[in-house]
């Protein structure tokens, strides 16, 4: 017998406890959070499999638009940045890092800010 695994899903809710969305992110193992930008017109997902990967949900569509990989360890976090300072993405991650991504043309992302966090026992 041969068993398949679906790709985790991201589902929404509207806050009323009624599903907003939900759609396949592409992630091979489990996504630790999701977070809308200021906007609410692109998601960023967070996932053990090492990735966070960024979609764009505007207008209802779901299509993915970056896979950003660079993290040695499971990614628990994502935050954006306020507009204002441009198209930033920070990251966290088991491995003890965290990162500041930046979105250099159109659906190229580069890590601009790569730091080690201090191990705590």
């Amino acid at each position: 017998m041969t068993s398949t695994t679906a790709s985790p899903l991201v589902q929404g809710s509207h806050g009323d406890g009624k599903d907003a969305s939900s759609f396949e992110t592409g992630h091979v193992d489990a996504v630790h959070d999701a977070q809308l930008d200021f906007y609410g017109k692109r998601l960023a997902t967070a996932s053990s499999d090492r990735t966070v990967r960024l979609f764009d949900v505007a207008g209802g569509r779901q299509a993915q638009i970056a896979k950003l990989e660079g993290h040695e360890g499971p990614v628990w976090r994502v935050a954006w940045a306020h507009p204002t300072f441009g198209s930033l993405l920070a990251t966290c991650s088991f491995d003890a890092t965290a990162a500041v991504w930046q979105e250099v043309a159109p659906s190229r992302w580069d890590k601009v800010r790569p730091s080690a966090c201090a191990k705590t026992t």
